[in-house]
């Protein structure tokens, strides 16, 4: 899927910007502060919901404005459109239609992101990995969101139970205890749709590997390169078992050690973590591989593109690294928004015959220019 038409107001500095018709690869260049970041978060908000530049709302919306409104018009006709305000209303639509959930938005629309904070997919802690691994889960397994979102109740509401005090095991709960029989359910539900999502994560890693390796050597040469599941528990004992050993850790620390909302990705590179031994241009490299990676088996999967946003593309990367990492989300065929401060340094860097459009932004306003 891609946008063809895209309308922007009231984010940030867009108080109101149209590109009639994007290209393939967009191009955005201006100084810093001109509004070219915020054009790529209009499009994460499009697709999410929500910024990723800020948790809260009120920095998003322009200082003018009561409300920030994305549409997009895409390639198949349908149309997407998000509206949030400042007291929290907020609208989304499908073809004219409400929608109740950014899940919808998310799954009509597969959207990556690759800026500064990708580089947290390596220096970062397990969340940010899970969230890259669900992302490509949910996008290629139906029954994900299911199981994921009974995973989270149970978790949540064992939690309140352990946080009550100790487990009588003989019976009924009391004085602050609580009874064996009350944490069995919550256990039993986590147990059951802990083990199909560990199943969905880890075919998901055994399909991606093969094409982030590839990718990985396209983009950057780096000695023996390998990507590692951890489900979150012991290899060696079921997820009941590991419940059952660490009940009394869990009843001390009020919260589920162990289980599905703790896994984790092992990156390393010649037998280290990729972290302790990559500079900076190589770890933005590895991202970049991981997140084309998953584009190419979503289309693989389902027959979808994904579209990347890329801020600041060539910061960290030489002019030969810049070309390699544009020739390959060429060959993608996904759509791509790219910002760049100088137009120069990604001049000559796509392939001849791709549909690359330039845009100026400054001061909010945006027009297309040839490079």
């Amino acid at each position: 899927m891609t946008i063809k038409r895209l309308q922007i107001s009231g984010v940030r500095n867009l108080e109101k910007v149209e590109l009639a018709e994007c290209g393939s690869v967009n191009v955005f260049t201006g100084s810093n502060g001109s509004g070219k970041t915020s054009i790529l978060e209009s499009l994460f908000i499009l697709a999410r919901a929500r910024s990723f530049r800020s948790h809260k709302l009120n920095p998003v919306i322009n200082h003018l404005a009561t409300r920030c409104v994305v549409f997009g018009e895409l390639n198949d006709q349908s149309t997407i459109g998000v509206m949030r305000s400042r007291n929290d209303e907020q609208l989304f639509k499908i073809n004219s239609n409400p929608v109740h959930t950014a899940s919808q938005l998310a799954e009509l629309l597969p959207l990556q992101l690759i800026n500064a904070e990708s580089f947290s997919l390596l220096e970062g802690g397990p969340r940010v990995r899970r969230q890259f691994l669900d992302w490509g889960v949910f996008h290629v397994e139906p029954e994900f969101l299911f199981h994921w979102r009974r995973i989270q109740k149970a978790i949540k509401q064992r939690n309140s139970l352990l946080r009550h005090g100790s487990v009588n095991s003989r019976g009924a709960g009391k004085n602050g205890r609580i009874a064996d029989s009350e944490l069995a359910p919550w256990d039993a539900e986590l147990v059951l749709c802990a083990e199909a999502v560990d199943a969905m994560r880890a075919a998901y890693i055994r399909r991606l590997s093969p094409h982030f390796l590839h990718l990985l050597g396209v983009l950057v040469e780096l000695e023996k390169p390998e990507i590692h599941y951890r489900r979150g528990w012991s290899d060696d004992l079921t997820l009941a078992q590991v419940l059952e050993r660490d009940r009394a850790r869990d009843l001390q620390q009020g919260s589920t050690h162990s289980g599905p909302q703790r896994a984790d990705l092992d990156i390393r590179i010649g037998g280290r973590p990729a972290e302790d031994v990559l500079s900076r241009g190589q770890e933005k490299l590895l991202a970049c591989a991981l997140m084309l990676a998953q584009g190419v088996l979503l289309h693989e999967l389902t027959g979808k593109t994904c579209i990347y946003l890329v801020d600041d593309l060539p910061a960290e990367l030489d002019r030969q690294h810049r070309q390699a990492l544009c020739q390959q989300l060429s060959a993608m065929r996904s759509q791509v928004f790219v910002t760049a401060t100088d137009p120069d340094s990604l001049r000559d860097c796509w392939p001849a015959g791709s549909s690359t459009k330039w845009f100026h932004v400054e001061q909010g306003q945006v027009s297309s220019y040839t490079n």
